[in-house]
């Protein structure tokens, strides 16, 4: 009988989605590290902690899959009453430390760092010696210098480990301990080639920018810029989900440019996934992450990565990014075509940099590292835990 991985997360899945208290930006990458920990011959359960985000009572449950996959939700309940909202929260730590602590003993407890439920892992830790490993995918104190209570109690739960299991190199170099690190970066699994995308069309260079529609950060928006700084072959494309009041704002700066530039230069396809989300980047030959940091924002992005890169460099796409450490640091940072400032010159500048009939394939680098991860993430479980 095979030992079991129980990877205490927030995951949910299509019919749980809209019930529970959960990102899809997390789900793609559990599923991920699932896979690979399943061929190492474990077997998974995803015990989820995500608690509900509707009024009422959720009753948790457990589904079992046919490869042997478990997925395990917690219960937990909502009300219009904050103080019973936080006897939901406590009824979710007991729930935990008690399936938990009747693991089987050579079982494996991994944890997706959270501070949400770092007191219940603590708590087991502490006083009933459970060791675990823990995935580090964000040092949340790190996106504040305001709170120094979370910096320690955030500091005081990065020591408790056996193992880690980190997004960067940085991450890792700042642990201090003589402990098992790996790296994942993000997926390194690689879709499907549907077309060539190096064979662009004579007179148009193809961009994308793929993900969060959002003001704050202005990834979306300052890729729009740029095209202000380009020539006209250039064909910006946009895809991606945000609220109702930053989509509005796209639409508007889409519409704005388009209007002022005699064509349709700039496309918004809205939310794409699966095939048709692998053929629009395919489509393309140059990808943007252009997310804006600022020198005040520039810190807290070394502690963790743009998993957005990785996509684009598995479909084959040369990739303009701000000059990140998280990202010079990595295995794919040779890679990138960087700019300094968030600028729209600057961003156009990169662009330019880029030689589109010179030799280059990503695939293979990102292939190599899944090949890498799988091997290091079953030396990470045989690690005496």
């Amino acid at each position: 009988m095979s030992k079991t991985v129980h990877y205490l997360c927030f995951y949910a899945n299509q019919d749980n989605k809209d019930v529970l208290t959960s990102y899809p930006s997390v789900w793609s990458k559990i599923e991920y590290i699932s896979e690979k920990i399943k061929n190492c011959g474990y077997s998974v359960n995803l015990f989820s902690a995500a608690p509900t985000k509707q009024k009422g009572f959720y009753h948790g449950n457990t589904i079992l899959h046919k490869d042997g996959t478990r997925e395990t939700y917690v219960s937990s309940f909502r009300t219009k009453y904050f103080i019973l909202n936080k006897l939901s929260i406590m009824f979710i730590y007991c729930q935990i430390i008690y399936r938990l602590l009747t693991v089987d003993k050579d079982d494996i407890i991994l944890v997706y760092h959270s501070m949400f439920y770092d007191r219940p892992v603590t708590i087991l830790k502490k006083l009933f010696r459970k060791n675990f490993v823990l995935e580090i995918e964000d040092v949340y104190s790190e996106l504040s210098d305001e709170n120094k209570y979370l910096k320690q109690r955030e500091r005081r739960f990065f020591e408790l480990p056996q193992a880690y299991l980190c997004v960067n190199d940085l991450i890792a170099e700042k642990l201090e301990n003589n402990k098992k690190k790996i790296i994942s970066y993000g997926r390194y699994d690689l879709p499907p080639i549907y077309q060539n995308n190096s064979c662009h069309e004579m007179n148009t260079i193809n961009l994308i920018y793929a993900g969060v529609i959002e003001r704050q950060r202005g990834a979306a928006f300052l890729a729009i810029d740029a095209m202000k700084c380009l020539e006209k072959k250039y064909k910006l494309h946009i895809c991606g989900f945000g609220d109702d009041i930053d989509l509005k704002a796209l639409y508007d700066a889409v519409k704005e440019y388009n209007d002022s530039n005699d064509g349709n230069e700039i496309i918004y396809h809205g939310m794409v996934s699966g095939e048709k989300y692998y053929k629009l980047l395919q489509s393309c030959q140059i990808a943007l992450s252009t997310h804006k940091y600022s020198t005040d924002t520039m810190s807290s992005a070394d502690s963790t990565f743009p998993s957005k890169v990785l996509v684009y460099l598995s479909n084959g796409l040369h990739v303009v990014a701000q000059r990140l450490k998280c990202l010079q640091s990595s295995k794919i940072g040779s890679l990138i075509h960087y700019y300094d400032e968030p600028t729209a010159g600057a961003v156009a500048d990169a662009i330019h940099s880029i030689d589109l009939d010179k030799s280059y394939d990503s695939r293979s680098i990102i292939h190599e590292l899944d090949i890498d991860f799988q091997e290091n993430i079953k030396l990470l479980l045989e690690v005496e835990i």
